[in-house]
């Protein structure tokens, strides 16, 4: 037997979309009987929350007979059904209505001799052959006029109709619902739970708990912000081959706050670039550590970089942005395609690909060069921001 679930896009449906509504669930305690006063299910004119009525012949947990002997109360529930099923869960090839059956309680339930219908006044309703239902699980049953055990003699009207499950001590569970729209399903909204505390969610959650947790939420943070700490490298030669490198150790570097360099009123840490002002030495690194919990949650990556004159940026030793520097490998004494001069604090935007992330620490690495060996400034500021997916608590 092959099942196929249908993903849901769309959480829960409205009851705005036509929709009907569990109109009653009532639980009684004596064999089968018609009804003292039955309702035809009706689709309300102006859809509206499901309301429940308070069951008048008994409780779902507790009770007694007419003889006064105490009824136990049904240790699984009707907790959610599909009369409408075109596409939502599929059957070796067809789509049958389907009910599930939960338990909530820690030992398994049999449901031999137990005994489920749509209709709460048949006086012989579908016996139940032996099927397991796990402790804390459910059970899924097809009301498809098919053969099998998992298969019911009847079907489901999705202009309004009702589901009967009774225990062979007597006591029923009746669930009475209004029109459902195709594949809408009426689910309990925690499992099993009693009173007004039904919804209609579009493909359902059939054999699942019906507990969905909200859809996570996209938060945007700022790891590596403007005007943050940097270590920093510079000199007559380059760093080390493996200076952008994670795993490069660059403890013996030095360290300021951004914006880092010398020759303009808005640097905060001045750079040192060498005893020649004539010929000045020709570039700059620096690298800073930001941590990353959940690489895999990350939906989008910004960097914002303010250069002057020309920059490299990479993320975990992988070149992610350049401006204003030629094409090709980098050196020491490579200079900037041209002076920055009036866009000295400008700055500009690069988006990076959130798989370069990884789980815990990344490292960015930024090597900042001169236009000319005679430039009279120098200066370089980032910003790293991120969009994440953060599960609602």
């Amino acid at each position: 037997m092959i099942v196929v679930f249908l993903l849901a896009c769309t959480p829960t449906a409205t009851l705005d979309s036509g929709l009907g509504a569990v109109l009653s669930e009532t639980s009684d305690i004596a064999t089968p009987t018609t009804p003292t006063t039955p309702t035809t299910p009706t689709t309300p004119t102006t859809p509206t929350t499901p309301t429940m009525t308070t069951p008048t012949t008994g409780s779902s947990t507790s009770g007694t007979t007419d003889t006064g002997v105490a009824s136990p109360p049904l240790p699984v529930c009707i907790n959610e059904l599909m009369p409408s099923n075109t596409r939502s869960l599929e059957l070796d090839g067809a789509f049958p209505d389907w009910i599930e059956l939960y338990n909530p309680g820690p030992l398994p339930v049999d449901l031999a001799g137990y005994t489920l219908s749509d209709d709460p006044d048949d006086p012989v309703p579908h016996v139940l052959p032996s099927l397991r239902v796990p402790a804390g699980g459910a059970r899924v049953l097809y009301a498809d006029e098919g053969s099998g055990p998992d298969h019911l003699p009847f079907r489901l009207a999705a202009g309004g109709d009702a589901v009967v499950l009774g225990a062979p001590w007597g006591r029923r569970s009746v669930v009475r619902f209004g029109a459902l729209g195709d594949d809408v399903a009426a689910a309990r909204s925690t499992d099993c739970c009693e009173g007004a505390c039904w919804s209609f969610p579009f493909a359902g959650t059939p054999g699942e708990t019906n507990v969905v947790p909200d859809p996570p939420i996209l938060v945007a943070t700022t790891p590596v912000s403007r005007g943050s700490s940097w270590r920093w490298w510079t000199g007559p030669e380059a760093p080390p081959l493996d200076w952008a490198a994670v795993a490069h150790d660059d403890g013996a570097w030095d360290e300021g706050v951004a914006p880092l360099g010398y020759g303009d009123a808005h640097i905060v840490t001045v750079l040192p670039y060498g005893d020649n002002p004539g010929a000045k030495w020709p570039a700059a690194y620096f690298r800073a550590v930001l941590e990353v919990p959940d690489a895999a949650a990350v939906e989008s990556v910004e960097l914002q970089l303010m250069r002057d004159d020309g920059a490299a940026v990479y993320l975990n030793g992988l070149e992610v942005a350049r401006s204003n520097l030629p094409e090709g490998p980098l050196e020491h004494g490579t200079l900037a395609l041209g002076a920055a001069y009036e866009d000295e604090t400008a700055w500009y935007r690069f988006d990076v690909e959130p798989e370069l992330l990884r789980d815990g620490t990344n490292v960015l690495a930024v090597e900042l060069h001169q236009a000319t060996a005679g430039s009279s400034d120098l200066g370089f500021d980032l910003e790293l921001a991120l969009e994440t997916w953060v599960p609602v608590d």
